[in-house]
């Protein structure tokens, strides 16, 4: 049962996508905390530009998983 379970592409989709928005979400709250307290450092730079990419690569990914699963 647990396996059938986590083995399901509906399951899988529900995952990715609540893993994107997770990612999107905290990039906005980063953006905003970094705006507002005019935080501004090399390592936040290299980190937010890290995320930022990072979420773009699993959005293609997201697609291209879905398409090759129907």
């Amino acid at each position: 049962m647990f396996n059938s379970f986590f083995s399901s592409v509906e399951v899988n989709r529900i995952i990715a996508a609540t893993i994107i928005m997770c990612s999107v979400l905290i990039d906005l709250f980063d953006g905003y905390v970094a705006r507002k307290y005019h935080f501004d450092s090399v390592l936040r730079r290299i980190l937010d530009f890290s995320a930022e990419k990072l979420t773009i690569v699993l959005r293609i990914d997201y697609v291209i998983y879905a398409y090759n699963q129907e």
